[in-house]
């Protein structure tokens, strides 16, 4: 009986250790689910790294820890949508200071936008091009490509290439700056000095996010508007735009340039619009060199008359060929200006800029479209800025507009 007695109670010992145990487990899993874990190990965004044979370094390994350090506390903050210090990294106080602003920035305006812009996948390649030394620091750079797979839209990729990052070490290694041409970094490089105070960035700062607020809200509006409207009525033209070849084209060149036929202008303020024209014309738009309006690329020699010779700055100009497109009546192109972003097709053109000012050019992919079948959000391609797939609401600058190609006049 005794024996019988000892038995029961370990069975219910272990009964009450099994019992305890799961329901310690469910609590832990329960509160778990309620927040997703910022812990990132080094490795959890990089995917490849190479190294360009013009990259040679004495202490490269502390080099490359430091840089892809850098860039997983950058993923991290797009993947999440949460601002992180950089000064436990950059050591110079002003430029740790300038990129936490940047990425606050970046993070703020995204969390603003109608569609969630948080990722839910997104890795990067990068490749060491080249580090030289310079009054006794060491310039790295570092060319980036990445892939991000943005919450609103997680079945499409999107993808940003050839973005260059500069990293500046002094004599010990330490890192003491972080440029990168790409996003809201090269917007705030628009409107800082050289020799930047933290009163300065901080007045750059105010300024860009509260006009990118602003702009965010009236197109908001502008999207209300879009599903409550009809269609417009569009102008007429003799000849009808070649979607399908313009797509084609910006699929193929959005990350090389196709220097067989064109010049390239990426070292020269850049090839967005370069790329835009080449677009067009391969959906049949006809060269334009007839009346005060010009559009024409014979060589790359600029040239504003009426001949066949030269380049025009409509060409290659974010704004010269908007006003091109808005003023141009006769031969050649045929388009409707300023309309609603929202009814962009693939080949239109979206420009985007502040203060009026627009200094880049897209190419409309696609709208994408939700479940219920609902344009929520335009796709586009670009050069210069090279990206695909890449939502329109997801790039920084405040405004944008949209020229929307019909076709062509004989």
């Amino acid at each position: 009986m005794k024996k019988r007695k000892i038995k029961l109670k370990f069975k219910f010992k272990v009964l009450l250790f099994i019992i305890i145990t799961v329901l310690l487990l469910f609590i832990f899993f329960k509160k778990d689910e309620t927040k997703e874990p910022v812990i990132i190990k080094k490795n959890d965004f990089v995917n490849n790294i190479t190294f360009n044979k013009d990259y040679s370094s004495t202490d490269f390994i502390n080099v490359e820890n430091k840089v892809i350090d850098v860039l997983n506390l950058l993923y991290k903050s797009m993947y999440y949508l949460e601002e992180n210090d950089f000064s436990k990294l950059i050591k110079d106080d002003t430029e740790s200071y300038l990129t936490n602003k940047i990425v606050k920035y970046l993070v703020e305006t995204r969390k603003n936008e109608r569609n969630d812009l948080s990722l839910t996948n997104t890795s990067y390649d990068i490749e060491f091009k080249s580090i030289e030394n310079i009054e006794n620091d060491y310039i790295v750079t570092v060319m980036e490509n990445g892939t991000y797979n943005f919450k609103f839209m997680k079945e499409v990729s999107s993808y940003y290439y050839n973005i260059q990052n500069i990293f500046t070490f002094d004599e010990s290694y330490n890192l003491i700056s972080f440029k990168r041409n790409a996003d809201s970094f090269s917007l705030f490089d628009e409107f800082l000095e050289e020799d930047y105070t933290l009163e300065e960035i901080d007045s750059v700062y105010e300024e860009l996010y509260n006009k990118k607020i602003i702009s965010i809200e009236d197109n908001k509006l502008l999207y209300q508007e879009f599903l409550e409207s009809e269609k417009p009525e569009y102008k007429t033209c003799d000849n009808d735009y070649n979607r399908e070849k313009a797509l084609s084209y910006a699929s193929k060149y959005v990350k090389k340039r196709n220097t067989k036929e064109w010049e390239k202008y990426d070292e020269y303020g850049g090839n967005c619009q370069n790329f835009a024209s080449q677009v067009l014309f391969s959906g049949g738009i006809p060269m334009d060199v007839y009346g005060k309006d010009i559009w024409k690329w014979y060589s790359n020699e600029p040239d504003n008359s009426e001949d066949k010779y030269g380049r025009s700055p409509s060409w290659t100009i974010v704004n010269e060929f908007y006003i091109y497109a808005k003023n141009n009546i006769d031969f050649g192109l045929c388009a409707e200006t300023n309309l609603n972003i929202y009814y962009a097709e693939e080949g239109d053109i979206i420009q985007v800029g502040y203060d009026g000012i627009f200094i880049h050019s897209t190419v409309s992919i696609k709208p994408y479209k939700n479940n219920n079948d609902k344009v929520i959000e335009i796709l586009v391609n670009s050069n210069t800025n090279d990206y695909e797939n890449y939502p329109i609401s997801a790039i920084s600058t405040p405004e944008v507009r949209l020229i929307k190609i019909l076709g062509f006049n004989d």
